[in-house]
């Protein structure tokens, strides 16, 4: 495709015009498919070296992509000043390192504490001249329990705006560390803006 410098601005209009007319949500949204969901006991060291020798991967021979459910968000570490995360897992009493490149932890849709649904490949870290597993992640997203969660206490807070009645058990008003934690965060945007 060539354009004239002089027409790039109105051939922009037009195919966005275009796009808005033609393009559903769906058609926007991207699918990723998981090869095995598996269990977090599932997970050794010995499977992602026989993994590895499946290589190389590339289009004809995908890396294997995994499913881990209802797994526990124990930590959640910036990496790379803050383009990459580490997270710490645990599911069945047994812990897990996951990476998620490209991923800023503050637009996670979750936090410590929730549990979450994982889509990763598997990995081997080499660091300091020890060697340990560690899941990939591709994608992540609360998992059932905490969306169903989410979801009661937004219902909750809709009745309350609603005029509701609440029990101070409730623990519905905030309390001084959800204060401190709303400050700290509006200190630290306009710091940044």
């Amino acid at each position: 495709l060539s354009i004239r410098r002089g027409d790039v601005e109105a051939f922009r209009r037009q195919i966005n015009a275009y796009a808005a007319e033609r393009l559903t949500d769906g058609m926007l949204s991207v699918c990723m498919e998981a090869d095995c969901e598996v269990e977090v006991r599932d997970l050794t060291l010995s499977l992602a070296e026989e993994l590895g020798r499946l290589e190389p991967f590339g289009v004809s021979n995908p890396v294997p992509c995994f499913l881990l459910r209802d797994t526990t968000l124990l930590r959640v570490v910036p990496m790379g000043g803050g383009k990459h995360i580490r997270m710490t897992l645990e599911k069945d009493g047994r812990a897990v390192t996951a990476v998620w490149f490209g991923q800023n932890p503050d637009c996670l849709p979750f936090e410590a504490g929730d549990t979450v649904d994982l889509l990763f490949q598997l990995g081997i870290n080499e660091f300091q001249g020890r060697v340990s597993l560690q899941l990939i992640v591709q994608d992540a997203m609360p998992s059932r329990a905490t969306r169903e969660r989410y979801e009661r206490q937004q219902r909750r807070y809709e009745a309350l705006c609603a005029g509701a009645e609440y029990a101070p058990a409730e623990k519905v008003l905030p309390c001084r560390e959800d204060v401190a934690s709303v400050y700290t965060f509006l200190r630290r945007e306009f710091r940044s803006g």
